[in-house]
């Protein structure tokens, strides 16, 4: 049980590690560049309905389809037309970064980063589509900062579903960072977050290895075979 809370504690330490090494870069970046807002780096997107469309399959992508641990799309789901829910508006494509609204405080975030089949997102997401001047990974770090949900938090209303609003998210301030620069920043990033992601995965197969441990040491002494 201590080895199994040490390599959570290593997981858990991971994460902070990224967190930190993240608020270090954008406060560097706001210092040098100063602030836009996050409007001023996306362009509009549309709303959908796939009612209109009832035999039509698509993808619909909910606030259940994202993993706030690795900040990824792992289940979407497969409907027809017929049988999109009421939230099932908002148009996306690939490269798209979709941002929960709803609870943000739990960072339902994720780029877009497969082709799905005529994607659909829930109007529980602000869909972001960057600019020609701005690297769509360069907004997703920002968007995953203690920096970004400082901003986002005295505008969360609501009790039993707080939430906040896709003009509050445009509104918050974002470095004005050039591209080539935003480039470099990108690819430092990727490359911390990518040794972080092994480390955990690492301590995560350890973790496993040892929970069947435990298991088996169980069943053995339930038995009276120890």
């Amino acid at each position: 049980d201590k080895a199994i809370a040490l390599h959570q504690k290593n997981i858990d330490e991971a994460d902070i590690f990224m967190a930190s090494v993240l608020n270090d870069v954008f406060v560097e970046l706001e210092e040098k560049y100063g602030l836009i807002k996050i409007n001023d780096v996306v362009v509009k997107t549309k709303n959908k309905n796939p009612l209109n469309e009832k035999d039509t399959p698509f993808t619909y992508i909910d606030i259940s389809s994202i993993d706030n641990k690795s900040f990824k799309i792992v289940e979407p789901k497969q409907l027809i037309g017929s049988e999109a829910p009421s939230r099932a508006k908002k148009e996306v494509f690939q490269d798209d970064i979709v941002y929960s609204t709803t609870r943000p405080n739990l960072k339902n975030i994720a780029i877009v980063s497969e082709n799905y089949n005529n994607p659909i997102a829930s109007t529980g997401f602000c869909v972001l589509r960057t600019n020609e001047k701005t690297i769509n990974s360069y907004l997703f770090y920002f968007l995953i900062t203690e920096k970004l949900f400082e901003q986002i938090e005295p505008n969360i209303r609501g009790a039993q579903y707080p939430a906040t609003s896709d003009n509050d998210l445009k509104n918050c301030n974002i470095p004005n960072t050039p591209y080539e620069t935003q480039q470099k920043v990108v690819s430092y990033l990727d490359e911390i977050s990518q040794k972080m992601e092994k480390i955990k995965q690492i301590q995560k197969e350890k973790m496993q290895s040892l929970k069947e441990l435990k298991a088996s040491i169980l069943d053995q002494a339930f038995k009276g075979e120890l």
